[in-house]
């Protein structure tokens, strides 16, 4: 998240842009957009690819996403789009908030990973 809030206030700062302004090309609240710059929200990948394409900026780790790669083609295509993002995180960065048994041999998870840089 440290990342993407670096890179928008960056992109303000090369287009002159204040942050209502930013905001109003990204179709998101003003509160938002200094959420995303706070690091106190991410977000949505719609709205990095309007920036993306607006600003021209490039997030590395959501770039095939961004990019509009198909990712209904296989479910071994959308994993391996996701291995550089898990591979990055520590275990400081997940915190297990809460676990429910579903099967004999499963369960399900709620998360909450910390995105910071």
């Amino acid at each position: 998240m440290a990342d993407i809030s670096k890179k928008l206030a960056a992109a303000c700062d090369a287009h002159h842009l204040t942050n209502e302004e930013a905001a109003n090309q990204l179709g998101v609240s003003r509160a938002s957009f200094y959420n995303y710059l706070a690091k106190k929200d991410m977000p949505r990948i719609e709205i990095l690819q309007r920036a993306a394409q607006i600003w021209d900026l490039h997030f590395e780790y959501l770039e095939p996403i961004i990019s509009r790669r198909a990712l209904k083609s296989s479910p071994s295509q959308a994993i391996q789009l996701a291995l550089p993002f898990i591979k990055a995180l520590r275990e400081e960065d997940i915190q297990i908030i809460k676990v429910t048994p579903k099967e004999p041999n499963a369960v399900e998870l709620r998360v909450m990973i910390k995105f910071a840089g």
